[in-house]
C-alpha cells in the first residue's frame, strides 16, 4: 500500500502548483471549472480547466500499480478526502479570492471512468465542500413547490 503521507505531500504540491498557475494564466476573467483527473495506470493526477489546459501534474504512486483494486482504493479511499482537505485549506487561506475566474467555480475529481465527484464549489457567498450536501435537493425543492402551489 502506498504511503498516505507521501500521497498527501504530492497532493499538496500539486494544488500549490495549480494555484500559482491559476494566478498567472487567467489575466481576464474566465468562465471555467477545474478537473482533477486520476489515472490509475500510472498513479498520476493532473488538473485541467474546461479548455483542457493542464495546470499541474503529479505522480502520486512512484511505480505503476499492477493491482487495479489498489489503484481504485487510492482513488476512492484516499484521494478524495485528501484533496478536499487541501482545497478547503487553500480556500480558507483565500488562495482563490484574487484568481480571475468567474464565481462560482468548482474542483471536480474524475477517475478513469470519468466518474465525477464534486470536491469544492467556490462562490462569493457560499462554499460547498461535498456533493453529499446536494443529494436529494431536487426532490426537496419539488415537494416544496408542490406544497406551495397547492395552497
Amino acid at each position: 500500500m502506498k504511503n498516505k503521507e507521501n500521497i498527501a505531500t504530492a497532493v499538496k504540491a500539486l494544488l500549490d502548483e495549480c494555484v500559482k498557475k491559476m494566478h498567472n494564466l487567467y489575466k481576464e476573467e474566465e468562465i471555467t471549472d477545474f478537473y482533477i483527473q486520476f489515472n490509475p495506470s500510472d498513479n498520476s493526477l493532473r488538473i485541467v480547466d474546461d479548455e483542457e489546459t493542464v495546470l499541474a501534474t503529479a505522480n502520486i504512486g512512484g511505480q505503476n500499480s499492477e493491482d487495479e483494486n489498489e489503484a481504485e482504493d487510492i482513488n476512492t479511499k484516499m484521494l478524495k478526502p485528501l484533496i478536499q482537505d487541501e482545497l478547503t485549506k487553500l480556500n480558507e487561506a483565500k488562495a482563490f479570492d484574487d484568481v480571475n475566474v468567474f464565481h462560482p467555480f468548482s474542483f471536480v475529481l474524475e477517475d478513469e471512468d470519468e466518474t465525477m465527484h464534486d470536491l469544492l464549489i467556490v462562490d462569493d457567498a457560499n462554499l460547498i465542500i461535498d456533493d453529499e450536501l446536494l443529494k436529494g435537493l431536487d426532490d426537496d425543492l419539488d415537494s416544496f413547490i408542490e406544497k406551495l402551489l397547492s395552497e
